[in-house]
């Protein structure tokens, strides 16, 4: 399918299922519709993945890039 829609990058299953319920949350899709979707029984799980994404964003920003010699 990556393939076919002519994609670049690492696609996976997970992470499009991550990216998509992080778009949903954002759009302030209501928790419970999108756990009925994704088949999360705990509606902490799909708030855990923006967490996670805020958490890697900071330490990102965090991280010195090395200089070049």
């Amino acid at each position: 399918m990556v393939a076919a829609a002519k994609l670049e990058g690492k696609c996976t299953n997970h992470l499009d299922r991550r990216t998509i319920i992080t778009t949903l949350r954002h759009e302030n899709v209501n928790p419970l519709d999108i756990s009925h979707l994704s088949g999360h029984k705990n509606l902490k799980s799909i708030d855990s993945y923006e967490e996670q994404q805020k958490k890697m964003s900071f330490l990102i920003s965090q991280a010195q890039v090395p200089e070049k010699q």
